[in-house]
């Protein structure tokens, strides 16, 4: 990583402005009187992400303990306007601990275009990140994510990932990996997107897919005003 990213990594890594943080870890929480009014005024959309995933074939739960408490298999990063599109950590939430344990997580997000990168399947995902190892974060998988105007839930798709064990830890607890030989699927699980969020958001007609695209380093990046922006600029 250059000097130059890893001084804007560093500058934004505290700044979640755009992204509703917590801990190291993945939290359970729903929206605050103040963030569903932002919804409703179509300042934030809620991009309803799942991640999914099998180790060596079997499946395996994205956002259960798997040891400490501190651990999580998979991490996240935001690359947004104010980043340039360069992915600083991101902690996804989830409505309930139901849909977390399905491999539901969201971001509240202005309408824009952003970078999301993904780390996992490893057994310290989230514990790298927190503890500063950008380097991990910039060379995960990234997607770019278009949050559009004018809804109020969005499903950019299900990410179906691939691991091994590559060995063992103490007391039997397997070291985990990406499988290298398999790509990561975008799917589109809207209709379920739908009932989880019908749940929690009564009010909203439908639940559109946008779905993810897929963007490798060297390729160019699309980077546009946040809404937000835009509105505090007029």
């Amino acid at each position: 990583m250059n000097g130059g990213v890893q001084a804007l990594a560093a500058t934004f890594m505290a700044t979640s402005v755009l992204v509703l943080a917590g801990t190291g870890c993945q939290s359970t929480a729903g929206l605050t009187p103040a963030e569903r009014e932002q919804v409703q005024a179509g300042d934030r959309v809620v991009v309803l992400l799942r991640i999914q995933c099998t180790i060596d074939g079997q499946p395996w739960d994205s956002f259960a303990e798997h040891g400490f408490v501190e651990e999580g298999i998979f991490a996240f990063g935001l690359g947004s306007f104010e980043t340039v599109g360069v992915p600083v950590p991101a902690y996804p939430r989830s409505l309930t601990a139901d849909s977390a344990r399905d491999g539901w997580v969201y971001l509240l997000l202005a309408p824009g275009t952003y970078y999301i990168a993904v780390l996992g399947p490893i057994n310290d995902a989230n514990y790298r990140v927190a503890a500063g190892d950008l380097a991990s974060l910039l060379n995960s998988p990234r997607w770019r994510l278009e949050v559009p105007e004018g809804v109020a839930v969005v499903h950019p798709g299900t990410l179906l990932f691939e691991g091994r064990t590559t060995g063992t830890l103490m007391f039997g607890k397997p070291i985990l990996a990406p499988n290298p030989d398999a790509a990561v699927v975008v799917r589109d699980d809207v209709d379920e997107a739908g009932v989880v969020a019908a749940r929690h958001f009564p009010s909203v007609d439908s639940v559109p897919f946008v779905p993810l695209q897929r963007w490798r380093p060297g390729e160019p990046r699309v980077i546009t005003t946040p809404h937000d922006v835009t509105r505090r600029r007029q």
